[in-house]
């Protein structure tokens, strides 16, 4: 079996420290090995989110931008968010 060689940074030290903590992970071992799956998983995890974030804002402001929005007071407000939920 070759030896391999795991530096660890700052966040990916935290991240072991706290695999290793929980109670899904008992030994280093299995800490080290997950962690970076782990970080992949999340740093993917964080690209997907972003992208439906700005998204989101984009179609947001070209709504504003050509009036489709409603104004409304605040007891006008939970009637038509209902509404909205309704449509979906």
């Amino acid at each position: 079996m070759s030896a391999k060689r795991v530096v660890l940074t700052a966040n990916p030290d935290q991240v072991t420290n706290d695999l290793f903590l929980s109670a899904r992970d008992q030994h280093t071992g299995d800490a080290v090995h997950e962690e970076p799956n782990s970080i992949k998983q999340l740093e993917e995890e964080d690209r997907t989110k972003l992208k439906t974030l700005r998204c989101s804002i984009s179609t947001g402001l070209m709504d504003l931008a050509q009036g489709r929005f409603t104004e409304s007071s605040g007891e006008q407000l939970e009637p038509l968010l209902t509404h909205i939920t309704d449509q979906r």
